[in-house]
């Protein structure tokens, strides 16, 4: 039964920039609101209007109702889901879905390195050995660049040294599916697959499409022979079970039939869900595309990864670390197990880098970055990592980044004043920095939400967002050209409205391809095909940098716009070279919107993150460091505001929710380097933060109770809750606190306590 593994050490995904509040501008003011209080503000609003009030007050400000709030509020409202042709269990709905939830799955055990060494996998070197001559199946149409030559001699190399698995890391655009496509046709030319030892694709559901495509385009008949197709209705043609294996603890697929396959392909989900399936294969060959989704040590599809068995594993990913050092010790534990040591001593090894003096930590991570990428004595590198600025036969054109001097506008007047109302209520205590952090982004980019577009002319709205004005500009410039564009948006509300915007201005006959996360793989690889066929002229695509980071190729367009840049330069990179990849033959030009406020000048939050990311980027050439960026590295942005020692007891007690008080007591925790982290904010059972000592291990839970009059008490059921909290928190002997500003509380909480 999965349990998921204790690690305390290990750092969780960071959520330093998620954001569980809607805000509004309206009536010339900033509205803001937990989500889950949505359904209240709107019936607040709702009320007021069926009874004549004058005002009502949402979000700590007091506005005019009216139908136009409404709309915009109750537009947000969640679907709920239709349940009615569902099965009934004593007389309630039986959802068939159980989505990802971990409790009482069945996974397949593996012996672990987290605290020691318990497996180092070493293999003698095959019997028969590889050539690196090029396969005959491979395409006359197909020519391998000099670097890619490169990569398949150092496949076979490593094959033929007996390593377990290796990692090519190569930069994006420089072709790594078809290197690993190249190496598997000369598997099985040579005969490496004859004993019906199938090869295994595994890659996100995105790029299932594109990898069929490339070994149709790559390589001839017989190509890597009968196919297995491991994903959406083609998998039903295998199942022996309606259930999944981690649901049952049997193998649900045919795994006689999966032997008579040749090469088969899957998700990363499929493997999740069918692990013990896949577990009874031995397989000749994997290939893990994008690799960094089986990054997360505490996943099941890490574990999953892990138990498979092969002769030989591949990792392609052209980002090997995100977030830690973590990343690339997990991608590392499922390719080359013990190469790296086990995971307590390679994080003693290899600490996080000390902002006050990196140098001795760097100093590490050179040594380790030579130890994986150069080859010694015994083999060739463990690990292949290429960059497009390394290479010269790449036929590339130029990479133009323009300036974010030339790049930058000041805001207008209303988005100007949004955003200094929020800097005068941080420094009155009245929202807390994390909250600030969020608006000064949001604001930003448009201090309108998203559904209020409709509500003014459409040059009116691109006129008061500072970032959209120089967006079009730029814009204008690529129609002019009649050249093809890729617009980087995160948010999916704004993504539609600028779509329509495109549209409309420049006149197109549809609206622009978008590409975000609710977009299926084979939806997403017909649009790309449709954007990539289009003929000569403007065109625009707009996509979700997340969405669109990996496995796109869309060389049609040769102008990228960062509207909303991403908060990691590996990632931002990611989607620069959807266009800026092998196949392109027009020079790409990449422009990143600033907007900057007149009395913030170059503390402004886009100056402030742009500085941040080109040093990131700057730290991360040739060595191997996370590059993501977290909200205490934003100083600058917010003045003195950032010393939690300015709040007094009393701004504290005219916190509007208590959710803002949480912030308040997380930054402040922050200060003395602990891990601090909120709990979901339903079903939480009593906690409301977690905090962990890395040094000690200790850990504690806290139960925030906010008082507005502070002269109200707090009674003994925070102590219930909190000492419930403990049942549901896989933590080491926690201590329990109750954290409020009330001066008080009642005798029996004081006895409980």
């Amino acid at each position: 039964v999965w349990e998921q593994p204790k690690l305390p050490d290990v750092p969780s995904e960071p959520n330093e920039w998620r954001d569980d509040n809607y805000s509004y501008f309206i009536q010339d003011k900033i509205i803001r609101f937990p989500i889950l209080e949505l359904e209240t503000v709107v019936t607040i609003v709702k009320e007021a209007i069926n009874s004549g009030t004058a005002t009502c007050v949402i979000g700590g400000e007091r506005i005019v109702p009216d139908a136009t709030i409404l709309s915009l509020l109750e537009g947000q409202l969640p679907k709920r889901p239709d349940t009615s042709n569902e099965p009934l269990t004593n007389g309630k709905p039986n959802p068939t879905n159980e989505g990802d939830d971990q409790k009482g799955q069945m996974v397949l055990l593996t012996k672990e390195n987290f605290e020691t060494l318990e497996y180092n996998r070493q293999l003698p070197r095959p019997e028969t050995l590889l050539s690196a001559t090029l396969p005959d199946c491979l395409s006359p149409s197909t020519t391998l660049k000099e670097h890619q030559r490169i990569g398949v001699k150092w496949l076979v190399e490593a094959y033929n040294h007996g390593y377990p698995g290796v990692l090519m890391a190569d930069d994006m655009g420089l072709g790594k599916t078809l290197q690993a496509l190249t190496f598997l046709a000369i598997m099985v030319e040579t005969g490496k697959t004859e004993n019906r030892a199938p090869i295994l694709i595994v890659a996100p559901m995105g790029l299932l499409k594109n990898w069929e495509e490339e070994h149709e385009k790559h390589l001839s008949e017989p190509r890597l022979g009968e196919f297995g197709k491991l994903y959406g209705n083609s998998l039903n043609a295998f199942k022996i079970s309606k259930e999944r294996d981690i649901k049952t603890g049997v193998a649900a697929l045919d795994t006689d039939k999966l032997r008579e396959c040749e090469w088969l392909l899957t998700t990363y989900e499929t493997l999740r869900d069918y692990q013990l399936s896949f577990g009874e294969i031995k397989f000749s060959c994997v290939v893990f595309d994008e690799l960094q989704k089986a990054k997360n040590p505490r996943s099941i599809i890490s574990n999953g990864a892990k138990a498979l068995n092969s002769d030989f594993s591949i990792g392609l990913t052209g980002t090997p670390v995100e977030n830690s050092l973590v990343d690339l010790w997990t991608i590392m534990d499922i390719l080359s197990p013990g190469r790296l040591k086990d995971l307590k001593t390679f994080l003693n090894r290899y600490p996080k880098l000390d902002p006050s003096n990196p140098e001795p930590g760097l100093k590490k991570l050179k040594k380790l970055s030579t130890e994986l990428l150069e080859p010694s004595g015994n083999g060739p590198a463990l690990i292949l990592r290429r960059m497009k600025s390394d290479l010269d036969d790449t036929g590339l054109p130029e990479k133009i980044l323009v300036p974010s001097s030339t790049t930058t506008e000041l805001m207008p007047g209303p988005q100007d004043k949004a955003y200094t109302d929020i800097s005068n209520k941080l420094n009155g205590s009245q929202i807390p920095i994390f909250e600030a952090l969020n608006l000064f982004k949001k604001i930003s980019l448009h201090h309108l939400h998203p559904e209020q577009s409709d509500q003014i002319s459409v040059d009116e709205y691109i006129s008061s967002s500072a970032r959209l004005k120089i967006t079009f500009k730029i814009l204008d410039e690529i129609y002019k050209r009649d050249e093809k564009v890729l617009l980087f948006i995160e948010s999916i509300a704004l993504q539609p409205v600028i779509a329509s915007i495109i549209k409309k201005k420049y006149k197109l006959a549809s609206y622009p391809l978008i590409i975000n996360g609710l977009v299926s793989g084979d939806a997403r690889q017909q649009k790309v095909s449709e954007f990539q066929a289009s003929q000569g002229g403007f065109n625009a695509m707009i996509i979700s940098p997340k969405a669109g980071g990996v496995g796109l190729t869309i060389t049609a367009a040769n102008n990228v716009i960062h509207v909303e840049r991403w908060w990691n330069p590996a990632v931002e990179d990611q989607c620069t070279d959807r266009a800026y990849r092998i196949g392109q033959n027009k020079t790409v030009r990449v422009y990143t919107p600033i907007s900057k406020n007149e009395s913030f000048g170059e503390k402004s939050f886009d100056c402030v993150l742009d500085k941040l990311l080109e040093n990131k980027r700057s730290l991360a050439k040739g060595l191997f460091v996370p590059t993501i960026i977290e909200s205490d590295e934003f100083g600058d942005v917010f003045g003195n505001s950032s010393k939690p020692e300015a709040l007094k007891l009393e701004d504290i007690d005219c916190l509007e929710h208590g959710i803002n008080f949480e912030a308040v007591v997380i930054t402040m925790l922050k200060r003395f380097s602990l891990r601090v982290s909120s709990t979901q904010k339903s079903y939480d059972f009593g906690a409301d933060i977690i905090v962990e000592n890395t040094k000690t291990n200790k850990t504690a839970i806290i139960q925030c109770k906010h008082r507005s009059n502070a002269n109200k008490t707090v009674s003994d059921d925070a102590v219930t809750e909190v000492t419930r909290a403990t049942k549901h928190y896989d933590l080491n002997e926690p201590k329990l606190f109750i954290v409020t500003n009330a001066i008080s509380v009642t005798s029996s909480c004081q006895k409980r306590s």
